[in-house]
């Protein structure tokens, strides 16, 4: 991924309960950082001889397993309003898979919860990993994939980015419907608090990357957005959504610190530029 997909990403950072003490986690141009621990690599050669399990290590080893994964565009924030529940504080799967019957319903989760996604999502792993003595090797992978879409600190907005600008650049390869439903449910959610009306409905259209006119619009009572890929990176990845009282359709920078950003105002006339420099 190039280094280009991060200028203009601040750093995110969050705690953890690790070892007993309080250890940080740190997001960083795509990748994922252990602050306190100095050798990771250790650590899992001592838990492989059967030492004590590391939380930090093992959220760094969620990490490289599913920064690509397509599922976190799914099941990850949909922003500051729609938190990830953690494992432990979700309802009994059994009633979950009851009610739902699978970590993806249907081709539209963008009105699933976050508590309603995540917990779909480990019931049925828990489904199909059975019940035995042993750990599923597969339910371990998406438990932890859970914590980490839990953490905060910023960094389940920086999971949600980090994915997107990994299938930026392989678009064509893609599923048209997750990457539709990703942006959709993102978008719904942002204009839905930049408006203060969560009754909002809104009809999406993706458009190629080389349009230069992406669009916000009013149509009988219904919002019509035309926005490429990209706006799930450069705007809502970095939590640009909103300027000024006025919504961001899209954002260019070359060195991460000057800015020109496209926004539209609330009564959604005539896009216009605003420009911003952030100081050295």
């Amino acid at each position: 991924m190039s280094a280009a997909s991060w200028l203009g990403f601040p750093r995110a950072e969050t705690t953890i309960a690790c070892s007993g003490a309080e250890h940080r986690l740190r997001w960083e141009h795509g990748e994922l950082h252990a602050l306190d621990h100095g050798d990771p690599d250790a650590e899992r050669a001592l838990v492989a001889l059967g030492g004590e399990p590391c939380a930090c290590v093992e959220l760094l080893d969620a990490w490289a397993q599913h920064a690509s994964d397509l599922r976190v565009l799914v099941l990850g924030t949909r922003g500051a309003g729609d938190r990830i529940p953690a494992p432990e504080q979700l309802e009994s799967p059994g009633v979950a898979r009851a009610r739902q019957g699978g970590w993806f319903v249907g081709a539209r989760p963008v009105a699933m919860t976050s508590r309603s996604r995540m917990t779909t999502f480990v019931g049925s792993a828990q489904a199909a990993a059975g019940s035995g003595p042993d750990v599923d090797p597969e339910l371990a992978r998406m438990e932890r994939l859970a914590r980490l879409l839990s953490l905060g600190g910023g960094i389940d907005r920086r999971l949600v980015a980090t994915v997107a600008a990994h299938w930026r650049e392989r678009r064509a390869a893609a599923p048209a419907a997750q990457i539709e439903a990703a942006i959709q449910g993102r978008l719904l959610c942002s204009l839905r608090d930049w408006l203060g009306s969560v009754e909002l409905e809104l009809v999406f259209e993706i458009r190629p990357e080389a349009d230069p006119s992406p669009s916000l619009t009013a149509d009988a009572g219904l919002l019509r957005a035309r926005l490429p890929f990209s706006w799930l990176v450069d705007v809502w990845g970095r939590g640009l959504e909103t300027i000024w009282g006025r919504f961001c359709l899209a954002a260019s920078t070359s060195d991460g610190r000057s800015w020109e950003l496209l926004t539209v105002g609330p009564d959604l006339g005539k896009p216009g530029v605003i420009r911003v420099e952030l100081p050295s």
